[in-house]
């Protein structure tokens, strides 16, 4: 067994360092040592550095200066040539095994935000990377992600092995109501007691019970009035709709409304809102397509979508 070892060790020991193969293909590729070096972002007495290591490895000279300019000797151009293939398959072969290679992006998004400020603002996505084919997939609490297959993840915090998830900001709930609902029903005017107004609500999750308790202090909203209707929906996006066809006032996300806010759609009643204990936005990437900068773009594009949230 300790022959064996030797000869593994004697074959591996005769193979030049990676690195200074990389430089003299590069280098072989620009015939430039300044230009090599600023695709390999090194200095250029590094790329010479490197090359005189090869050379004193392989026992042989592969360049030789004519002029002003330095040419690959007889022997060297061969070698470069087989060298610049084997680098190229090892790219092709990474690019496979890391989908660097598709332009396809596949995202699951919570259905609430998908529809309400992904898909309004994707036409801005499509006109700075036309070339570029997102598909979106509104996620489901049944979806098994492991079987999905996505490049990203956009909503809570994921702890899935093959994904890395990055905190973009917290959840903050709002009381809000339409326009018009503020100005028929409120009067423009925010109101000291919400007693004869219904609200909106969630079933199950009682999004006002927390309100109250938070806002004890205050002189608006104090208590809950045990005379209040409140009108329970199963999705968000019932709720919102609710909200908006003026049937009551709801706690709402403010990121989900953003775009209603600023479009003077949307009335903010408290200049304070709460955030649920373990909650908030996260973006999540399949660690295969972490490096590639395609995701890195969109990374980028969906975190500015939070700006001034």
């Amino acid at each position: 067994m300790k022959k064996i070892h030797h000869v593994r060790y004697m074959l591996t020991s005769k193979l030049p360092s990676l690195k200074a193969l990389h430089v003299f293909s590069v280098a072989s590729q620009h015939m430039n040592f300044s230009q090599a070096s600023e695709a390999l972002c090194i200095t250029p007495s590094a790329v010479s550095h490197q090359i005189k290591r090869l050379e004193d490895h392989l026992g042989c000279q592969l360049f030789e200066k004519v002029g002003n300019h330095n040419h690959l000797t007889k022997e060297a151009k061969e070698f470069a040539q087989q060298l610049n293939h084997a680098f190229t398959q090892i790219q092709q072969a990474t690019n496979k095994l890391t989908h660097y290679q598709t332009n396809t992006i596949n995202i699951g998004v919570n259905s609430a935000f998908a529809v309400k400020r992904l898909v309004p603002m994707l036409d801005r996505w499509q006109d700075k990377y036309p070339e570029l084919d997102l598909r979106v997939r509104m996620l489901s609490c049944s979806d098994n992600l492991d079987l999905l297959e996505l490049d990203m993840i956009l909503g809570g915090k994921q702890t899935l092995k093959n994904y890395d998830s990055k905190f973009i900001c917290e959840e903050e709930y709002y009381p809000v109501c339409s326009q018009s609902f503020f100005q028929n029903q409120l009067k423009s005017q925010i109101p000291d007691s919400i007693t004869p107004f219904p609200l909106i609500d969630l079933s199950n999750v009682n999004c006002w019970e927390i309100w109250f308790k938070q806002h004890l202090s205050d002189n608006s909203f104090q208590t809950k009035p045990q005379k209040t209707k409140i009108l329970y929906f199963s999705h968000t996006l019932m709720m919102i709709e609710a909200m908006m066809a003026s049937r009551g006032i709801a706690l709402i996300e403010k990121a989900l409304i953003k775009n209603a806010i600023n479009n003077r759609e949307v009335v903010l009643l408290h200049k304070e809102g709460f955030t649920p204990s373990n909650s908030g936005y996260y973006l999540s990437v399949n660690k295969k397509r972490r490096k590639d900068h395609k995701l890195k773009n969109l990374s980028h594009w969906i975190f500015s979508l939070f700006e001034s949230h």
